[in-house]
């Protein structure tokens, strides 16, 4: 277990808490994302709903945005930003952290400032939207996107959109969400290669 490592810290009371209670304790304190950034050294973990970044081993992990024990959706400087699952992150050259916000069905970003600002997807309001188009910026719907990259030196972002089955891809000077329509070939069986002892 790596909270120790983290500063994270839950108690849980079962006598006075619901099962349901305790499970939302626990889930505020679970670590659900890890990325390592290999050109700044540091690695950033989602714990609950917030995003953290520490320089391993031995520094404590200091918030990039959210807030560990309130779900929500806003953007905002850090601590006042709410969010929910961080499934996955992308870090740029100049610094801007990409990520997946799963529950909210959007894709947002840090800036090099430390504001959380909602990019694609649908805009922080009361509850957030999900469904399958592609458009531009907030007008694009996603459903559960869970993974992403930077790609094409790093004008597009590639998002896996989870429970749409399917890949999407961003231009980030235009802002355009468009879906990947990718042809799987079954006729053909693959061969393992022959290996030599």
């Amino acid at each position: 277990m790596l909270s120790h490592k983290f500063n994270v810290h839950t108690t849980v009371h079962m006598r006075s808490k619901s099962v349901c209670s305790s499970a939302e304790s626990k889930a505020n304190s679970a670590i659900s994302m890890v990325f390592a950034d290999c050109v700044r050294n540091t690695v950033l973990i989602s714990i609950g709903s917030s995003l953290h970044i520490c320089d391993p081993p031995t520094s404590k992990a200091r918030l990039l945005a959210g807030n560990q024990n309130d779900n929500g959706f806003c953007d905002g400087q850090r601590g006042d930003a709410r969010l929910s699952i961080v499934a996955c992150v992308a870090v740029a050259r100049d610094g801007s952290i990409f990520f997946t916000d799963w529950m909210n069905h959007c894709i947002r970003e840090i800036t090099t400032s430390g504001y959380v600002r909602t990019l694609y997807g649908t805009a922080p309001k009361n509850m957030p939207e999900y469904g399958f188009s592609d458009g531009y910026g907030l007008a694009a719907r996603f459903y559960r996107p869970w993974g992403l990259c930077l790609y094409s030196d790093e004008t597009e972002l590639i998002v896996v959109d989870g429970f749409n089955s399917s890949l999407r891809r961003i231009n980030r000077a235009t802002s355009h969400v468009a879906t990947i329509h990718i042809k799987q070939d079954m006729s053909k069986t693959l061969e393992a290669p022959d290996v030599v002892v």
